[in-house]
């Protein structure tokens, strides 16, 4: 009868490098009186290819991480171009709605003075974040104040426009901080 070698001796007599631990295991869970002499088992760490980030699927990807990163703030942000520089309107209304939110703040107006033919006009501040900044808080406005407004329409003539000051019923004025405000030219 072979005697079967135990793991323990092995494990004790041994270096304790992974070589010896996988050869240990082999003469472990080999047959009884079939004990062959076979090659050592060997570790090779895998080999890479190339340089990690030159393999074309992954610079490909990385292109495609990065494009839509920057894709999505970019377009976020827009201009003032929409709103007209040369003139403005001086509008009376009672305020209909007023709206806290980002990405802009807005005030919906029903008009009782301001261009012929318009009865409604939707203002736009800037956002909540710039409002808070400038002192303004989300009960400075609320639905059914008389409020005069100066604002840039719109240039393409719909009934809207940029929020450049608003005079409220207890006397203040607030104007949000709208960049580069001093560009709009202010008309009577």
């Amino acid at each position: 009868m072979t005697p079967t070698v135990s793991l323990w001796n092995v494990r004790k007599n041994s270096k304790n490098t992974r070589k010896s631990n996988l050869e240990a295991r082999r003469r472990r869970y080999a047959p009884i009186g079939k004990e062959k002499e076979r090659e050592p088992m060997t570790y090779e760490p895998r080999k890479i290819r190339g340089k990690v980030g030159t393999r074309p699927k992954v610079r490909a990807f990385l292109a495609a991480l990065i494009l839509l990163t920057t894709t999505g703030t970019a377009l976020s942000h827009h201009s003032f171009a929409i709103f007209d520089h040369t003139r403005t309107y001086t509008l009376k209304g009672t305020v209909a709605e007023w709206t806290w939110t980002n990405p802009h703040g807005y005030i919906e107006l029903d008009l009782t003075e301001g261009p012929e033919g318009m009865e409604h006009f939707t203002l736009e501040l800037t956002s909540v974040n710039m409002l808070r900044r400038a002192g303004w808080r989300s009960s400075d406005i609320a639905a059914g104040d008389a409020v005069t407004v100066i604002t840039a329409p719109l240039i393409n003539g719909d009934p809207g426009g940029l929020l450049l000051e608003i005079h409220l019923p207890d006397g203040r004025t607030l104007a949000p901080p709208v960049p580069a405000i001093d560009t709009f030219q202010r008309t009577p």
